[in-house]
């Protein structure tokens, strides 16, 4: 009485359904089988199911089959491709649910649904993405070279303290996409420096009161440079931002503690370090030992204390160092 209730709702169902036996092979299909797959139902009956299966999802398969026989009353989702009539892949999504006999599992009943024009879109999605991601790599590093080829000293500049930055983040243990924003932020920080007179970013002596001055519109100006572009990060705040200090005494905005971005406080830390410990036009460089000393000194005051821990730990007890890098180098994380 039940199997004449349910019989209509499984031959006419627009999913492939499949019962197995515990062996794979295949006991029973309903008509869903031609429209999707290519085969009558009748030219699967005694076939294995793991003859049709890509070889590349067999281990997946194997795995969520045996799984789903070993466990009396077990419901399971995968995906995989099957072969169709035609020789072309089609890619199933798949419940598989037990058949048991007095609490033992007699076999399997599939579930599949065609998904291939959904996989096809994911991969279309996914090949979008990477050529987005590219396009803005070759934007960002267009922009770091203007920004370094107006100051010698500045090279590698970007790529040292975003390396050092990102790898403060993951000593702190933060996300992976708020790491790749920071990323994508300590590759441009100073492009606001294109607005600054060359004159100023190479004088071989201390700036004067107005020459810091124009100096220190940079944040703003790399602001207001990018202000448009859509990122899918704070970027364009942590540009601004990376000058400000804990107690209020940096620039643009003279913000305060955690009114400032933690990426930008992280930030702030790894540009300290390796400006104070490169050369620059007015000065030959300090070294590590005076950077450490500085952010040592003035944590809590004027650097992010988790940062500053984070960096001290890096260089004094990781053996962090900072090494030469390819100038060209904003790629993803992963």
């Amino acid at each position: 009485m039940q199997r004449e209730l349910f019989q209509p709702s499984i031959e006419n169902a627009l999913d492939v359904i499949t019962v197995l036996s515990g062996d794979g092979i295949i006991r029973y299909g309903n008509p869903a089988i031609e429209r999707v797959l290519g085969y009558e139902p009748q030219e699967l009956l005694g076939q294995s199911l793991f003859d049709f299966i890509h070889p590349d999802d067999m281990s997946n398969v194997t795995n969520a089959f045996n799984d789903g026989i070993q466990v009396p009353g077990c419901i399971s989702s995968f995906e995989f491709r099957f072969q169709h009539k035609d020789g072309s892949w089609c890619d199933l999504g798949v419940t598989a649910k037990n058949l048991l006999d007095n609490l033992e599992v007699a076999g399997i009943v599939l579930s599949s649904r065609d998904i291939t024009q959904r996989k096809r879109a994911e991969e279309e999605l996914r090949q979008s993405f990477e050529k987005l991601q590219r396009t803005l790599g070759g934007t960002i590093n267009a922009l770091v070279t203007i920004a370094e080829n107006r100051d010698p000293y500045m090279t590698g500049h970007h790529q040292r303290v975003t390396r050092l930055a990102c790898a403060l983040a993951e000593e702190m243990g933060l996300p992976e996409e708020q790491i790749e924003g920071l990323r994508v932020a300590g590759t441009i920080h100073d492009i606001g420096k294109i607005s600054v007179p060359v004159e100023i970013l190479a004088k071989p002596s201390s700036l004067k009161g107005y020459e810091l001055g124009m100096v220190q519109t940079h944040p703003q100006a790399g602001y207001d440079l990018l202000k448009t572009a859509e990122f899918p990060w704070p970027v364009t705040q942590i540009l601004l931002q990376h000058h400000e200090r804990l107690d209020g005494s940096g620039y643009p905005k003279g913000l305060a503690g955690r009114n400032i971005l933690l990426e930008a406080r992280i930030l702030a830390v790894a540009d300290v370090v390796e400006a104070m410990s490169h050369r620059r036009a007015y000065r030959s460089p300090l070294g590590i030992d005076k950077a450490l000393e500085e952010i040592l000194r003035n944590k809590g005051v004027l650097y992010d204390p988790q940062g500053v821990d984070a960096c001290l730990k890096l260089f004094t007890e990781k053996g962090f160092a900072f090494e030469e890098e390819p100038r060209y180098g904003y790629t993803r994380m992963r």
